[in-house]
């Protein structure tokens, strides 16, 4: 929708619609639809001040618009695949590379970001009581997803947090689980022309606002599962962008990616139905299958592929290959950093086993929808 230019903001009525249609009239519960109202009413007071942030972008960085977003790096693999590790641990080398932190992501504004650098500087040299005084805040919500994808403010987060605020992406799931309605989410790349032109604007200058943010000399890494469903849309705003793929199971990826985005039903909902389970492992398959189909698509020299199983077992191989194809250098400070990270999730286990049936799939269900 066009209320301002799409560079400063972009919002989706047609899915805001359905979303208050879906979870407010056509299932209606009072829990949930308080809890929408809530959910929708946040996200509009932070597009708002996005808004104003953005605006003022304008006046005190104005010289952002010439920034050049030089072959930036696309991490983009089916959900739990092993790329918040990926995205996390190349965020370490930070003479190299320059990734968004979960509130850049959320209020991606270059102001905003300064104005936080500011505080967290002020906050040590007072012996940090704001971060402390968060810890409390936030810490009876850690539990959700905790055991699955720990967030925070300044950890590197994918950028799905832009498209949810802008209400195109296919995240809510979280919040609508009767997803059926609000499925043509999934994939941008089969939009018409005529909606994504002003989308491309809009991510396109979020990749400026990040890029400048970061530094010109930095490869900017974006990791985002979702976008899975946004390959061409990249590679038309982005020609020169690389991409980063991890290769995994399908039949593990899609059951743990059902159960991440269900944890929040219970807050709203209660037990969850097959049906709805269903509805939200569409979107799994859907990225799985336009992934496939786009690979081929894209130039040799801007495409890696990695197997999850040689990401775990020889990560030391796959992040040399990794510097290799972003013509980047590895310094030995940094290599050691990484070999500790390594030892240590090369002791981790995953407590988590999926079962198909449980969310109303069987393998061979499977081997007949995916590509």
């Amino acid at each position: 929708m066009k209320i301002i230019h799409a560079s400063i903001g972009y919002l989706s009525l047609r899915s805001l619609y359905n979303i208050l249609k879906i979870n407010c009239f056509v299932h209606f519960r009072l829990r949930k639809c308080l809890f929408t109202c809530l959910i929708l009413s946040l996200c509009m007071m932070v597009w708002i001040i996005n808004t104003f942030f953005r605006l003022a972008d304008e006046i005190c960085f104005y010289g952002y618009r010439k920034q050049v977003v030089t072959d930036p790096v696309f991490i983009i693999s089916p959900p739990r695949s092993g790329t918040t590790f990926l995205q996390r641990t190349l965020a370490i080398d930070k003479e190299n590379y320059f990734t968004p932190a979960l509130y850049q992501v959320l209020f991606p504004s270059i102001l905003l970001t300064r104005l936080v650098e500011l505080l967290i500087t002020f906050d040590r040299l007072l012996g940090q009581p704001f971060r402390h005084m968060y810890r409390l805040i936030t810490k009876p919500g850690d539990g959700i997803w905790s055991h699955i994808h720990r967030t925070g403010p300044g950890l590197p987060e994918e950028d799905e947090g832009l498209w949810f605020l802008s209400f195109i992406s296919p995240a809510w799931s979280m919040f609508v689980p009767q997803f059926e309605s609000l499925k043509y989410l999934n994939i941008l790349d089969h939009w018409p022309e005529r909606e994504t032109e002003s989308i491309k604007k809009f991510y396109f200058n979020f990749l400026q606002r990040m890029q400048f943010i970061g530094g010109v000399h930095k490869k900017l890494i974006i990791k985002s599962v979702m976008s899975s469903g946004r390959i061409n849309f990249i590679r038309e705003i982005c020609p020169n962008a690389k991409f980063i793929c991890i290769d995994r199971d399908p039949y593990k990826t899609i059951p743990s990616y059902i159960s991440m985005f269900s944890a929040p039903w219970k807050w709203f909902q209660g037990k969850a139905g097959i049906s709805e389970y269903r509805s939200v492992g569409q979107s799994a398959i859907d990225f799985y299958n336009h992934l496939q189909e786009m690979l081929p698509k894209i130039p040799s020299e801007n495409l890696l592929q990695v197997k999850f199983t040689h990401l775990t077992t020889h990560p030391e191989q796959v992040f040399d290959t990794i510097y290799a194809f972003t013509d980047s250098v590895l310094k030995d400070s940094f290599r050691e950093q990484y070999e500790a990270i390594f030892q240590k999730r090369a002791a981790y286990q995953s407590a988590h086993q999926y079962d198909l049936a449980d969310f109303g799939y069987s393998r061979s269900e499977l081997e007949n929808v995916l590509g």
